[in-house]
C-alpha cells in the first residue's frame, strides 16, 4: 500500500500518485492550458472591439495572469492535492502553444469578420435612424438659418452704408475745416493790412 496522507474529509490521499493520475492530471493540466489561451483570445477580441490604452493592456494581462495562476493552483488542490511537479508548470505552457499554434487563427478570425460585420450593420443602423432626425432639424433650422441669412447681409449693407457715410462727412469736415482755416487767415490779413493803413 501506498503511503497517503488524509484530506479535509479525512479520506486517505496518496503521497506518490501512479504514472496513470500523473499522465491524468498532465492532460487537464494541458485542457487548462488550451482554455487560457481560448479566455485569452477572448480578451484580444474585446481590444479589438474596443481600443484599449497601453495602461489598460498592462492591468488586463497582470489580472489575467494572476488568475490563471489561481486557476492552475486550484485544479492542482483539487486533482493531485497541490503536489506541484515539473509537468504542472510545462502541461499548461504546451497547452497554451498548442492552442495558439493550432486552433487560435480560427477563433481570431471569424471573430474578426463577424465583428467588421457588425459594426457595419451598427453603422448603418445608426444611419437609418438618425437620417429622419436630420431631416427634422433641417425642417426646423432651414427657416431659422434663412432669417439669419437675410439678417446678416442686411447688417452688412447698413455697415457698408454707415462707412460710406462717414467716410463723406470725414472728407467734409476736412473740407470746412480747411475753409474756415482760409477764411480766418484771410481776416486776420486784412485786420493787419487795415492797422497799417491807420
Amino acid at each position: 500500500m501506498l503511503p497517503c496522507s488524509a484530506d479535509c474529509l479525512g479520506r486517505c490521499v496518496p503521497l506518490i500518485l501512479s504514472m496513470s493520475e500523473q499522465a491524468r492530471t498532465f492532460f487537464i493540466l494541458i485542457g487548462a492550458g488550451i482554455a487560457a489561451g481560448f479566455v485569452y483570445d477572448i480578451i484580444r477580441i474585446l481590444r479589438r472591439i474596443a481600443r484599449h490604452g497601453l495602461i489598460l493592456i498592462q492591468i488586463e494581462d497582470l489580472l489575467y495572469w494572476i488568475i490563471l495562476s489561481v486557476f492552475i493552483m486550484l485544479i492542482l488542490l483539487w486533482d493531485n492535492n497541490g503536489v506541484l511537479r515539473f509537468f504542472s508548470i510545462i502541461a499548461p505552457v504546451i497547452g497554451m502553444i498548442l492552442y495558439f499554434c493550432l486552433i487560435s487563427d480560427f477563433i481570431i478570425r471569424p471573430a474578426e469578420v463577424i465583428i467588421s460585420i457588425i459594426r457595419k450593420l451598427f453603422a448603418m443602423i445608426l444611419h437609418i435612424i438618425c437620417l429622419p432626425l436630420r431631416l427634422i432639424k433641417d425642417i426646423i433650422l432651414f427657416p431659422v438659418k434663412n432669417c439669419l441669412l437675410k439678417i446678416n447681409k442686411i447688417a452688412k449693407n447698413l455697415l457698408k452704408k454707415t462707412l460710406k457715410c462717414e467716410k463723406i462727412y470725414i472728407r467734409f469736415s476736412a473740407f470746412k475745416l480747411r475753409d474756415k482755416g482760409h477764411s480766418r487767415s484771410d481776416r486776420l490779413e486784412k485786420q493787419s493790412k487795415k492797422e497799417g493803413k491807420e
